[in-house]
């Protein structure tokens, strides 16, 4: 039985149409960004995190400076309820480099309709979203309320508010904590430092085929609002916090 040529003629179209969509759909995953966190069991990342508390007792405020190192392991994978591959974090931590490492908590980390989410200390958020793009901007705290209140040093502060997540930068080299990487994406999570009583300043910078490099957060309150001192100086509670990358593999 001989097939219409009209019948032939839209079946080699519609190959042909197919072949283009993979080919694209192909191109787009190459471009995407995903190696910009790439999620493997057995992948690791070693951090120092520095950090100042702000405590404020007696109206007077104290700040207490802390340095510890953070090891990020993804030990495992499992599915979810909606058959979503979600890999296990286990998070390891010590104050000396001579110290054994001590398992603190488990974080989960899953690629899902084109974004990177992360659940770090029961708060959810999208960390990362495909494709990188310059400019690019999304909800990064769509699952968080942003009244949320968190206790920094027995002080109520509302961390996350007024986040807005995008692209400030993408595929630059730079040197990071004295370690070049050829291609960095910069993140800026929340940059709103106009506010007389509050600061809020976070980003984070993720390298090509590696990961979160860096991590810098000003999260700082005050009612010292006639005051010219810089935020360090006459921030009341809150917490300045930087994380670099020393080791992975």
């Amino acid at each position: 039985m001989r097939i219409p040529f009209i019948l032939f003629f839209s079946i080699i179209c519609l190959l042909i149409a197919s072949c283009r969509l993979n080919d694209v759909e192909d191109n787009y995953n190459i471009k995407a960004g995903y190696e910009y966190n790439p999620l493997k069991v057995g992948k690791y990342l070693t951090y120092q995190i520095d950090s100042i508390i702000y405590d404020n007792e007696n109206n007077q405020t104290i700040k207490i400076g802390k340095s510890r190192f953070v090891k990020e392991v993804i030990a495992d994978t499992f599915r979810n309820e909606i058959n979503e591959l979600i890999y296990k974090i286990e998070r390891y931590d010590k104050i000396n480099t001579t110290d054994p490492w001590e398992l603190k908590n488990v974080w989960t980390a899953y690629v899902s309709n084109l974004q990177l989410v992360r659940t770090e200390d029961n708060f959810r958020f999208i960390k990362l979203a495909f494709p990188v793009r310059k400019g690019k901007s999304w909800d990064g705290n769509a699952f968080i309320d942003p009244t949320s209140i968190i206790k920094i040093a027995d002080e109520s502060v509302e961390v996350y508010k007024n986040w807005d997540y995008s692209y400030i930068s993408i595929d630059k080299p730079e040197i990071i904590n004295g370690i070049r990487y050829d291609s960095v994406a910069v993140v800026s999570q929340v940059d709103d430092q106009n506010n007389l009583i509050e600061l809020r300043y976070s980003r984070e910078k993720y390298a090509k085929n590696v990961g979160l490099v860096s991590k810098e957060m000003k999260i700082l309150d005050t009612q010292k609002i006639t005051s010219k001192e810089p935020w360090e100086n006459k921030a009341e509670k809150g917490f300045i916090m930087v994380q670099n990358l020393i080791d992975h593999n």
